[in-house]
């Protein structure tokens, strides 16, 4: 993961979503209508959907608050703490500022830009805050995109790998469906939220990846007995 055409491609992944996010962002910016339309279009159905379906709003509601910013958080301690109990400490490092610099990016663009909350004659659920990027966006994008790389490097099982890969995506996908049927935030708000999370997923695999050569690995050394008991290799002094 650390080798020299592996960082490049990983940098060329950051940049291009560094892209998607300022091209998103000059748009929103100078309220391009052809983004506006786009967004109307495909947000106003949606909203629509979701009011002709009273029964669906309790569970957007519901997937609303489980993967918001406090329950993210837990979620994000919870894997920390047995990443660190398992003695993988540069996956808690790297896990950590994927997941913090997502939100204070996310944060920081909504003060930057202050686009306002979508719109409607009859709203489904009304939010305050700023719009552009979706938070939820970003940090469901993120958490899962470290669920992923996670796995790739501690799970052998070709079954449980496909498994986690599945339920990572439908989870962005639910997650950013929620915030437009909801109608609290635009399609270009979502796309920009996944775009933050890409760009430090890729920006920090490859400028500090979670494992390198030789660390979070086992090796034997000899017991008192005997026996060879094999321990973290970032353990080892």
């Amino acid at each position: 993961m650390s080798s020299a055409p592996n960082r490049s491609r990983l940098l060329a992944a950051a940049g291009a979503c560094a892209v998607i996010v300022v091209i998103l962002g000059l748009m929103v910016h100078a309220r391009w209508d052809v983004l506006q339309d786009l967004d109307t279009g495909f947000g106003t159905p949606a909203e629509a959907w979701s009011l002709g379906h009273a029964g669906a709003i309790a569970s957007l509601l519901a997937i609303e608050v489980a993967f918001g910013t406090v329950a993210t958080s837990v979620y994000t301690l919870i894997l920390v703490a047995g990443l660190w109990l398992r003695g993988h400490r540069r996956a808690c490092v790297w896990t950590v500022a994927v997941m913090v610099a997502t939100s204070l990016t996310t944060t920081l663009l909504k003060l930057l830009f202050h686009r306002h909350r979508p719109e409607w004659n009859d709203p489904v659920h009304a939010l305050t805050s700023f719009s552009f990027p979706s938070g939820h966006a970003s940090s469901i994008a993120s958490a899962m995109g470290v669920v992923v790389v996670l796995t790739v490097l501690y799970v052998n099982g070709p079954l449980l790998r496909l498994a986690v890969f599945t339920a990572a995506a439908l989870f962005v996908a639910l997650v950013g469906a929620d915030r437009i049927l909801l109608g609290v935030h635009n399609l270009s708000d979502v796309v920009a939220g996944y775009a933050v999370a890409g760009f430090w997923l890729f920006a920090l695999l490859a400028l500090y990846p979670p494992q390198v050569a030789g660390q979070d690995e086992t090796r034997s050394r000899p017991t008192g007995r005997g026996r060879r008991s094999r321990i973290p290799a970032d353990r080892q002094s």
